[in-house]
């Protein structure tokens, strides 16, 4: 009944479980040499997806867009309690603990990096380094691990940061997650601003945004 719909408690009273039923969208064979190819010929090559971080890697890692797995990415996640968490020494290597020296540098207590691999008893982040809000930082993150944010993050970091922040340096970002298409757009608007030459392939009309804003734009004829 349309006047009278029901609840979704009242939808899901009395079933019976059955099992799962899990979908794959496998990616095109040929996907992983076209970026091979553009990551030799000295371009940038990143994703921008509204799915979640961890399934943006996923298929970034077997795209070779990123690289290392879970160990290999650092996303960039709000501190909801106002603090910003330290590096587990233990999992720290010397490089991290160079990447995390703060000294005299601009933080963002709103902001973290953590690791996307977690502990198996705890599920916390195997490593967490405070958001340094200079190009200096973030780029040499970047040298190291496939850094991912949200648009959630981006947003928070526009709103935090002064220059030399994450948007003067969006080109060291690997994966944009839940993105919505604002965010596309706004990305490729301020990647054009900086001079950068974009193309970009879009699968739908959610991207219609960001696709007027590069230089050469593709929309694939099938989704396999």
């Amino acid at each position: 009944d349309s006047k009278n719909p029901l609840t979704r408690d009242e939808m899901e009273r009395g079933l019976v479980f059955d099992g799962f039923l899990a979908f794959a969208c496998a990616i095109r064979v040929d996907t992983p040499d076209v970026v091979k190819a553009l990551l030799a010929s000295s371009h940038t090559v990143m994703m921008a997806t509204g799915d979640a971080t961890l399934t943006g890697l996923h298929v970034a890692n077997e795209v070779g867009i990123a690289r290392g797995g879970l160990e290999g990415a650092l996303m960039l996640v709000l501190s909801h309690d106002g603090t910003v968490g330290r590096a587990d020494q233990s999992d720290t290597t010397a490089a991290d603990t160079k990447s995390a020296d703060t000294t005299n540098s601009p933080v963002n207590p709103k902001l973290k990096w953590v690791s996307a691999k977690t502990d198996l008893g705890t599920e916390a982040p195997m490593l967490e380094i405070p958001y340094v809000c200079d190009g200096k930082s973030i780029v040499n993150l970047s040298k190291q691990y496939s850094l991912c944010v949200t648009g959630e993050t981006l947003n928070a970091a526009l709103a935090e940061d002064r220059d030399g922040g994450l948007w003067d340096f969006l080109d060291s970002v690997v994966i944009f997650a839940r993105m919505s298409p604002d965010d596309k757009e706004r990305v490729l608007k301020r990647l054009k601003q900086q001079g950068r030459h974009t193309f970009m392939c879009g699968d739908g009309a959610n991207d219609v945004g960001a696709l007027k804003q590069v230089r050469i734009s593709q929309l694939p004829h099938s989704a396999d």
